[in-house]
Parts: structure tokens; C-alpha cells; sequence
């Protein structure tokens, strides 16, 4: 079996500037973000109007501050230790999967980091506080649940990273023909 040259293999993501950026600057504003609310809605550690909901935008979202002890939906509770080795885990899986990327997977990057972002929001709260920090909330009876910038992060970054793998299947012919220096053959011939 014939070995692939480097001109075969696509470039690696982390030999770009561009691919570096779409990774970092999500990450980074992202980050920013959720943690900044939650420093705006838990002065000194203590959550503002705790169990009192204010609208934000009427019928579709609300602001009230909780803590959640464990993951999403509530899920493992009490196991603070075992979700920030999961995190760890996860932190390293990400950066994995960026540097082992290819340069063209642009939307991959920005997944990536989004789900960095999302990631380190909800570590700095589990080793900082012992828990999570949420204050967001929709105003519909069918999700009652509290969630942060970082929980909406996860949720937008993770599907994108699904999408991105989904759609980036094989290079067509054509593509791989011109990249090789080879005669463009219509199929058939």
C-alpha cells in the first residue's frame, strides 16, 4: 500500500494563524463572557435576588440566580470531584482534537472553541466554589431549568463540532486530483 506524501495529507490547523484565532477568540470571548455575568450576578460569592425571577426579554428569558452542585439537568450531584476530572479529561480531548484537526475545518475550530469556552466557565466554578453559578432562565413552563453563558456554549459549540465532522466527510475527486497535480478526469472516462 502506497504511503501518503506530504502533499497528500491536509494541513494541520495548529500551523495557522487563521485556524489558532477561530479556536482562541470564541474560547477567550466566551469565557469572558460567562464569567463576567456570573461575577455580576453573584457579587461576593452571594447570588443577587436568589429564588426572585426579573425578566430580561419578556416570555423568552429570565434572571435567577442558583447554584448546581453537579452537571447538567442536575445530574451527579454532590460530585464536584469527579466532574472536574471529567473536565480535565475533556480540556485534553479538545486540544487533541484542534491540533490533530485539519487547517480547512475552519467551522470545527470555532466548535471547538465554544466548547473550550463553556468548559473552563464551568471548571473555574467547580474549583473556585465547590459549584456551578447559573442565572439564566426561559420563561416557558416546559424547561424549568437555570442555566449560564457557559451551559449555552456547551450546547451551541458541541452540535457545531457534530455538524462540522458530519460535513467534512471525503474530499471529491476533482479537489484531490488539482491538489496532486494530476489530470482532471471526468467521471466515467
Amino acid at each position: 500500500m502506497p504511503q501518503d506524501t506530504p502533499t497528500d495529507r491536509p494541513a494541520r490547523a495548529w500551523h495557522s494563524p487563521l485556524c489558532w484565532a477561530l479556536f482562541v477568540v470564541p474560547a477567550l470571548v466566551g469565557m469572558g463572557l460567562d464569567l463576567y455575568l456570573k461575577h455580576d450576578a453573584f457579587p461576593d460569592g452571594v447570588g443577587r435576588q436568589p429564588n426572585m425571577m426579573t425578566t430580561l426579554v419578556p416570555g423568552v428569558l429570565g434572571f435567577q440566580t442558583t447554584i448546581n452542585r453537579g452537571a447538567v439537568f442536575g445530574m451527579a450531584q454532590g460530585q464536584v470531584p469527579v466532574l472536574i476530572a471529567i473536565s480535565f479529561v475533556a480540556l485534553i480531548v479538545i486540544s487533541y482534537l484542534f491540533v490533530s484537526s485539519a487547517r480547512h475545518h475552519r467551522w470545527l475550530h470555532v466548535g471547538l472553541g465554544l466548547v473550550l469556552a463553556g468548559a473552563l466557565g464551568n471548571l473555574y466554578d467547580r474549583i473556585c466554589y465547590g459549584h456551578v453559578r447559573d442565572m439564566l432562565r426561559f420563561m416557558v413552563d416546559w424547561y424549568p431549568y437555570i442555566f449560564n453563558v457557559a451551559d449555552v456554549l456547551l450546547c451551541v459549540g458541541g452540535p457545531l463540532v457534530l455538524l462540522s465532522w458530519i460535513g467534512s466527510g471525503k474530499e471529491p475527486s476533482v479537489t484531490k486530483a488539482v491538489s496532486a497535480n494530476e489530470p482532471i478526469v471526468p467521471p466515467g472516462v
